[in-house]
Formats: C-alpha cells, structure tokens, sequence
C-alpha cells in the first residue's frame, strides 16, 4: 500500500484511542495488517532493474506518495480536528515502510532489518497477487473510505 493510504489508516486510528502510545502502536500494527491487503504495488518496481535504477524508482514513487500525505495531511487539517493521537498513529503506520525504505536504500544492513522479514511476509500472506490497475483501484477506494470514515 501506498503511504497514504496508511497515513488515513492511522488518522482514523488515531481518532479512537485515548493515548498516544497506544495510537503509534495500534497504527504501527495497521501498517502490516492493512499490507495483507492485495495491492498491486508489489511489482512496481521490476526485478529486471539495477539496483540504481530500483533506488532511483523508488525515490521518484516516495517522493509521490509523500506529496500526497501532504495533499491528505492539509486536507484533514481543513476538516477535523488534528491532535496528538492522530500523528502518532499515522506516524506508526508509515513506520514499516521507512525501516524497509532505507534498508533498502543503504548499501549495509541496518538493526532492524529482521522486521522486514515479517513485513514481506504480511505482503504475501493471502497468496493471491492483483495486477497494479486493480491493486490501485483497491487502494483508492480504501483512501476514500477511510477519509470518510474520519470526518464523518
């Protein structure tokens, strides 16, 4: 899944919980639960590519998913209340995604390299792939549920 899509995920956790610990930590959980979701981003990035070329795709892709955390981001501070519980949570939701990001990027291997292990397994935990048409489509409609679901 996209980062956006689990900032939202994380905002409307981070909408339920009383303490900010327990919103980075439920929002943290999120991020691999909601990747069990097939989503079609697996094979973005070809396993035919450089690993200067996978770096470069992957920069360029963040770098989009980030602006459009920052579109979600405004918009939600237009149209409900941002607290300290709402960060935390999209912040642990995101978390996943930025241990494997620079681990990914870095040419050694990092301490946490082993909670990549289980974020793969989470990618491919129903076994069923979605090709990126589909797994975008998916992808959008959990966004437009979820922003939904957060400034109901």
């Amino acid at each position: 899944m996209f980062l956006t899509v689990h900032v939202a995920v994380g905002a409307l956790i981070g909408q339920q919980v009383q303490t900010p610990l327990l919103a980075f930590i439920l929002g943290y959980f999120s991020h691999w639960l909601i990747d069990a979701i097939p989503h079609g981003d697996e094979t973005l990035i070809s396993d035919k590519l450089t690993a200067k070329q996978k770096n470069k795709l992957l920069v360029l892709i963040s770098s989009l998913d980030l602006f459009g955390v920052l579109i979600l981001l405004f918009s939600l501070y237009n149209l409900t209340p941002i607290n300290i519980n709402l960060v935390a949570a999209g912040f642990g939701a995101v978390l996943p995604d930025l241990f494997w990001g620079t681990s990914s990027l870095l040419p050694f291997k990092l301490p946490w390299e082993f909670l990549n292990v289980i974020h793969n397994k989470f990618h491919t935990y129903f076994k069923q792939r979605v090709n990126l048409k589909t797994g975008l489509i998916i992808q959008a409609l959990t966004l437009i549920l979820t922003v939904l679901a957060i400034v109901r």
